[in-house]
C-alpha cells in the first residue's frame, strides 16, 4: 500500500499543473472574471488506514481549498472560520450582484467575510453513506462548530481540531455532546435525513424527502449504530 501512496503524492501535483496550463492562454480576461478554485474531496493517502476518500470523514477528505478571485476582493484575506462548498453558490451570485433565490441553511455567502467582515459563528454538517451504501456498515455523520468536530458513528468520535489537528485523540467519553448533537441533527434534517433519536440503537435513519442526498432504504429502517463501524473493517 505504500507505493500505491507515493504514486498519488507523485500526480496530484502534476494533475493540478496541467490543468493549469489548459487555461494559461485565457489569463488575460483574469481582470473581469471570477475565480473559485476547490476541490469535491481531498485524499487521505494513507491516514487513519485509509487510501483515497470517501469512507471516513476526517479532515485529510473534508479539508479542501476554496479560493475566489474578484476585483471587488481585496488581495490576500482569509477567512479563518470553517466554511462549507455549500457557501459557493450564494457567494458567486453576491460578488457577480446577481439575483437569485433566498439562501436556505446552512449555506450562507462569503463575500463579507472575504472583504473583512466577521463571518457569524455556525455549525457545518457533514456526511460520508459511502460505507452503508457499499458495504452495509454504518454511514457516518458529523458536525464541525469552531475548533470541535463530532462524528456520529457506532463509537462517537469527538476531537479538538485546533489542539489535535490529525484527529488522533477523541475526547468524546469526556466533553459534553449534547449541543452538538442537535446541530448535527438540525444539519441532517436539511438534508432530508432524520437523526432524532440517534443514540438509540432502535432508530434507523428515517428519510423525510426533500434536497440532499437520503439514505433511501425499502421496509423498516436498519438501526445504523448496530452496524459495524467503518473503523472496525479497516
Amino acid at each position: 500500500m505504500g507505493g500505491q501512496y507515493q504514486i498519488l503524492r507523485r500526480q496530484l501535483p502534476g494533475e493540478a499543473a496541467f490543468h493549469e496550463a489548459r487555461h494559461i492562454g485565457e489569463r488575460d480576461r483574469l481582470a473581469e472574471s471570477l475565480v473559485v478554485v476547490t476541490s469535491d474531496h481531498g485524499e487521505s493517502l494513507g491516514e487513519h488506514g485509509e487510501a483515497t476518500h470517501s469512507l471516513f470523514v476526517y479532515e485529510g477528505v473534508l479539508h479542501v481549498p476554496l479560493l475566489f478571485s474578484h476585483a471587488s476582493l481585496p488581495a490576500g484575506a482569509v477567512v479563518e472560520a470553517p466554511t462549507s462548498t455549500v457557501d459557493i453558490h450564494p457567494t458567486v451570485l453576491e460578488l457577480l450582484e446577481v439575483p437569485g433565490p433566498g439562501v436556505a441553511a446552512p449555506a450562507c455567502s462569503l463575500a463579507a467575510a472575504l472583504r473583512g467582515a466577521a463571518l457569524e459563528p455556525r455549525p457545518v454538517y457533514f456526511e460520508s453513506l459511502y460505507a452503508r451504501l457499499n458495504y452495509g456498515w454504518a454511514e457516518l455523520q458529523g458536525v464541525r462548530e469552531g475548533d470541535l468536530k463530532l462524528i456520529r458513528a457506532p463509537r462517537p468520535e469527538l476531537y479538538d481540531i485546533a489542539a489535535d489537528p490529525g484527529e488522533t485523540t477523541n475526547i468524546a467519553a469526556t466533553a459534553p455532546l449534547a449541543q452538538l448533537r442537535a446541530e448535527l441533527i438540525k444539519g441532517a434534517l436539511n438534508l432530508g435525513l432524520d437523526l432524532r433519536g440517534l443514540e438509540s440503537p432502535a432508530n434507523g435513519v428515517k428519510v423525510l424527502g426533500g434536497p440532499g442526498f437520503g439514505l433511501q432504504v425499502t421496509g423498516a429502517p436498519v438501526p445504523s449504530m448496530a452496524l459495524d463501524p467503518p473503523k472496525s473493517r479497516v
